[in-house]
């Protein structure tokens, strides 16, 4: 199987999903998060038991960096494309030539968890991720991201198991 750790900078919404997907089917999580395990809901230092590791910088533009190049692609999962945080790690992205995903996601009508997490699992597979950075909208920007993505990576990294398996 190609996929083994999901990473993120812990924030809630789209990179919390990655994790809790990630401990879910058994796969390695970490990622940098800013000092002092900073979220939007304060510091959380119990993610350092996902192997979150803190970065020098109490900003988010650190730690976004490092989970770009410390992994071999990124999906970002977001109400808003041209929102700072994924417009950042879109740079990242292109700055490290790493591919990147971008999924839409719809409060009033979210995208179908199946058709979703099957692109998703082809895309992967396509990339032969190994490791792969979850970034996105925090669960305030965009509410119910973070259990409808928990859903659709779920999904994705036990279809992605089962393409890696034929």
């Amino acid at each position: 199987m190609y996929l083994k750790k999901i990473i993120s900078g812990g924030q809630s919404g789209a990179d919390v999903a990655g994790l809790l997907a990630a401990h879910a089917v058994g796969l390695e999580t970490g990622g940098h998060i800013p000092k002092g395990f900073k979220t939007e809901y304060g510091n959380k230092p119990k993610l350092a038991k996902l192997g979150l590791v803190e970065t020098q910088s109490s900003g988010y533009e650190k730690r976004t960096e490092l989970n770009v190049i410390n992994s071999d692609a990124t999906i970002i999962v977001t109400m808003e494309i041209s929102s700072p945080g994924s417009k950042m790690t879109q740079a990242f992205c292109d700055k490290h030539k790493k591919p990147v995903a971008g999924v839409k996601f719809h409060t009033n009508k979210p995208p179908n968890i199946e058709i979703t997490a099957t692109r998703l699992a082809d895309w992967l597979f396509h990339h032969k991720v190994e490791t792969l950075n979850v970034a996105g909208n925090r669960d305030s920007k965009a509410p119910g991201l973070q259990y409808w993505l928990t859903q659709v990576l779920i999904i994705t990294f036990t279809l992605l198991k089962e393409m890696n398996e034929d």
